[in-house]
């Protein structure tokens, strides 16, 4: 095991991840954090913007640090891969839900999820399936997703998940 020491207290393996973000206050970037780790608990370290004379020298010297390290700089953050189905996920498919909303009578919608690729925020739409029908409402769940730019879903084995939702929950 090739380990280098990062500062006083942290020991690095050669050729280990790392990625800058950037710090932002409000509109403005404040600074540049290199983020050390392949997942789980890592070891950050901060890059003053005032310091390194703007973005571009904070930017500079985490790059020159990580690189003194022996560290490969991602181009992405780590994270979830997009699209894949989440654990609790009992529909069969990412980013589309069968939920029952309590109103005056439970009422079962088709809720989509996403994340919006410009703002890299979250999104979601629900639509009720008294109101657009089984078939109706995961259409619409399944076209908004499609939209977004997110992996097809397939409808067959989301039809019949919904269907078995709603007759468990009807009876």
């Amino acid at each position: 095991m090739n380990t280098t020491k990062a500062s006083r207290s942290i020991a690095v393996d050669a050729g280990c991840r790392a990625h800058l973000v950037p710090l932002r206050y409000g509109q403005e970037i404040k600074g540049i954090q290199l983020r050390i780790g392949d997942g789980g608990p890592g070891y950050t370290k901060h890059f003053s913007t005032k310091r390194y004379g703007g973005e571009e020298g904070a930017v500079r010297a985490a790059t020159n640090t990580a690189k003194s390290l022996g560290l490969v700089i991602s181009k992405t953050r780590p994270g979830p891969t997009p699209g894949r189905r989440q654990a609790n996920n009992k529909t069969g498919e990412p980013g589309i839900q069968f939920l029952w909303r309590n109103y005056e009578t439970p009422v079962l919608a088709v809720v989509a999820t996403w994340v919006d690729t410009k703002t890299s925020r979250p999104k979601s739409t629900s639509y009720s399936v008294e109101i657009n029908g089984l078939e109706g409402a995961l259409d619409k769940a399944i076209a908004a997703r499609n939209r977004s730019g997110v992996p097809v879903t397939t409808k067959k084995v989301l039809l019949r998940n919904l269907r078995s939702t709603y007759k468990a929950g009807s009876a």
